[in-house]
């Protein structure tokens, strides 16, 4: 069932400069859409949808204003741990936040603000993170692009401080043969 802007109800006059890169997950048989967006005037922010049916969506509002300046790409919103999640990327070094997050408020409160990725400013590199999904061993990996070409999954977690975490995973270290060096 395609999600549109009529099937999406109603939008405030103003609130959204730009919205794009639909990220759909369900939680407590509700469904939700996170666009990552602009407000009018400059500002990032993650805009929120929800839906019984997955058909009819209403507009919830904005649980997350950034002090980006630059629209938040391919962002996302999930549980990890006892923590959510939010993942952007403001067209440069891709970004997150852990803290937690009330649904009939609408509200994220931030624990935490870092870079998923130090990989620099456009147009030397410029990645965006796609959060792929939990495996069958529960571990929730990402996967990120840049131009065509997509990053090795990376298993996430929050530190004890709060931080994500970033792990290749143990499947990797099959693919590891003899070093060799020639000088």
């Amino acid at each position: 069932i395609p999600i549109t802007l009529k099937s999406m109800g109603e939008l405030k006059p103003g609130d959204h400069a730009i919205n794009s890169d639909p990220y759909v997950f369900k939680e407590a048989g509700v469904w939700y859409l996170v666009l990552g967006a602009r407000l009018e005037g400059g500002k990032a922010c993650i805009s929120l949808y929800k839906s019984e049916n997955f058909v009819d969506w209403e507009y919830i509002g904005i649980p997350l204003v950034g002090e980006d300046t630059k629209h938040w790409e391919c962002a996302a919103l999930f549980k990890l741990d006892d923590k959510w999640v939010v993942i952007y990327s403001p067209q440069g070094q891709c970004g997150y936040y852990t803290g937690t997050m009330d649904f009939e408020n609408c509200h994220f409160e931030p624990d935490y603000n870092g870079f998923l990725d130090h990989s620099g400013e456009a147009p030397v590199m410029v990645y965006a993170a796609y959060v792929g999904m939990s495996d069958q061993l529960g571990r929730r990996l990402l996967w990120m692009t840049s131009g065509g070409g997509l990053s090795m999954p990376r298993v996430l977690g929050i530190r004890p401080d709060g931080r994500l975490s970033q792990q290749p995973p143990t499947e990797f270290t099959r693919l590891r043969g003899d070093h060799y060096q020639e000088w």
